[in-house]
C-alpha cells in the first residue's frame, strides 16, 4: 500500500505540474496575442504625438535665446564684467584672477553662435575652511564672504551662506535606477522579474552606502566647489548677489556629476565626493564668481544642467514618419489578417450550409444527376435466305453481342 500511495502523489504532481505549464504556456501566448494587438496602435499615436510636437520647435527656441544672450554678452556685459575687481575674504582678502578657459560642459548646439567664456576663480582658503573630522550625520554650515567693484564704483560686499557637509537618506525607489533589495531569500527567485541590479551596487554607484537594516541608501557628502553669479546695474556702476533662476548659485543639480541627494539647484556651494570616514579637507576646492549674463548660465537653466538641446524639427518628422509607417504596417498585418481570417470562416461556413440545404432537397449527389435503370430494347433480325419467315424473336443485348432465339 505505501508503493501504491507514492504512486498516486506523484501522479498528481505530475499533473499539477503539467497544468501549471498550460496556464503558464496559456499566459505567454495572451501576452504575445496583446503585444500584437497593441503595438501597431502604441506606434502609431507615438507617432502622431511626435509628429504634433514637431510644430513646437523647443529646440529652435532656445537656440534663439542662448544666441540673443550671447549677443548682450559680446556686445559689451563681458567687456564690463572683465573690468571686476573680485577678492574672497579670508585671512588676508584675495582677489581672484580671471579665466576665459574652456566651460566644462561642452554646449552640444552646431547652431549657437561663439563666444569668449569669462569668469573669476580660485582655490577655497584653509585657513578659512578647516577640516572637518568624522561629521557622523550633522549638517555643517559656513560661509563664504566676497566683495566686488567696478573701477571707480562702489564696492559691493556680501556674505554667501555654504553646506560645508550633509547627509541624506533615500529609500530604493529614489535611486537612479530600479534595483533589486535582495532583503531576504526569494529576491533570488524575483530577479527575473525585477531588475537584475543590486540596491547595495546602485547606492555605491550614485555615491552612497547601503543600509541592508533600513533598506535605504545613505549619502554623505562635503564641499567640492563654490560658484555665485552676480548682476551688474549699470546706473550705479554697482554689483549685488544675482537671485536670478531661483538661487546665488550658478547652475542646476543636474550639472554636476555627483549625486543629488544632496543638491539644491542653483545653492552656491555643490556638495559632492562620498564620505567614507576621517578628516575631509576644502583646500582643493574651487571658487567661482560668474555673471548672470554669462550666456553659459542660460544654456544651463535651458537645459537643465544637461546640455541637451532636443531634437530639431526635421528629426522629429522622420522619428514620425518611420514609426507611423511601422504601427501602419503592424495594423495592417495584424488587424487585416484577423479580418481575412474571419471572411474564410464565414464564406466556408455559408458554402457548408447551401451544401446542406442541397442534400436534404435533392438527395446525395455526386456531381451528376441521380442516376436511374433502363430496360433492354429488344433486337429483330431478318431470317435468312431459303429459310422460313417466322415470327420473328426477340434478341438481348448481352455483353457486347446479340443472342438470337431460335427460329
Amino acid at each position: 500500500m505505501g508503493k501504491g500511495e507514492a504512486k498516486g502523489e506523484g501522479k498528481g504532481k505530475f499533473i499539477q505540474g503539467c497544468a501549471q505549464d498550460i496556464c503558464d504556456l496559456g499566459r505567454h501566448v495572451a501576452g504575445c496575442v496583446c503585444c500584437l494587438l497593441c503595438v501597431g496602435p502604441i506606434l502609431l499615436l507615438v507617432g502622431l504625438i511626435v509628429l504634433l510636437s514637431a510644430a513646437d520647435n523647443t529646440r529652435g527656441k532656445w537656440t534663439n535665446q542662448f544666441n540673443d544672450q550671447v549677443n548682450v554678452w559680446n556686445g559689451g556685459a563681458r567687456q564690463t564684467f572683465s573690468q571686476a575687481q573680485i577678492f574672497s575674504q579670508s585671512t588676508v582678502a584675495a582677489q581672484l584672477p580671471a579665466t576665459s578657459g574652456v566651460e566644462a560642459e561642452p554646449l552640444n548646439n552646431a547652431n549657437a553662435h561663439a563666444y569668449t567664456p569669462l569668469r573669476f576663480s580660485s582655490t577655497l582658503s584653509g585657513n578659512v575652511y578647516p577640516p572637518i573630522n568624522n561629521p557622523g550625520t550633522q549638517t555643517l554650515t559656513s560661509s563664504f564672504q566676497l566683495s566686488a567693484q567696478q573701477p571707480n564704483g562702489p564696492a559691493f560686499t556680501t556674505t554667501v551662506p555654504l553646506t560645508m557637509f550633509a547627509t541624506n537618506t533615500v529609500s530604493a525607489s529614489g535611486l537612479s535606477q530600479s534595483c533589486n533589495s535582495g532583503s531576504s531569500s526569494s529576491s533570488s527567485s524575483s530577479s527575473s522579474s525585477s531588475s537584475s541590479n543590486s540596491c547595495s551596487q546602485v547606492c555605491a554607484n550614485d555615491g552612497g552606502s547601503w543600509n541592508y537594516n533600513t533598506q535605504t541608501c545613505l549619502f554623505s557628502n562635503f564641499l567640492n566647489g563654490v560658484c555665485v553669479k552676480l548682476s551688474y546695474t549699470a546706473s550705479s556702476s554697482s554689483y549685488s548677489l544675482s537671485q536670478q533662476y531661483g538661487g546665488p548659485g550658478c547652475f542646476p543639480c543636474k550639472f554636476y556629476d555627483g549625486p543629488s541627494a544632496t543638491c539644491t539647484d542653483y545653492a552656491a556651494g555643490q556638495l559632492g565626493g562620498s564620505y567614507t570616514g576621517g578628516s575631509i579637507s576644502f583646500t582643493s576646492a574651487t571658487a567661482e564668481i560668474r555673471s548672470d549674463q554669462d550666456p553659459y548660465i542660460l544654456a544651463a537653466y535651458l537645459t537643465n544642467g544637461t546640455f541637451n538641446w532636443g531634437l530639431t524639427t526635421a528629426q522629429k518628422i522622420a522619428i514620425a514618419i518611420v514609426l507611423l509607417i511601422i504601427g501602419g504596417a503592424f495594423c495592417f498585418c495584424v488587424y487585416g489578417g484577423m479580418y481575412f481570417f474571419v471572411k474564410w470562416i464565414r464564406n466556408r461556413d455559408d458554402y457548408k450550409g447551401r451544401y446542406a440545404r442541397q442534400t436534404d432537397q435533392y438527395g446525395p449527389t455526386y456531381g451528376t444527376q441521380p442516376y436511374t435503370a433502363q430496360p433492354a430494347q429488344p433486337v429483330y433480325q431478318t431470317p435468312p435466305p431459303g429459310q422460313p419467315y417466322g415470327q420473328p424473336q426477340a434478341g438481348y443485348v448481352q455483353s457486347g453481342y446479340v443472342q438470337q432465339g431460335p427460329y
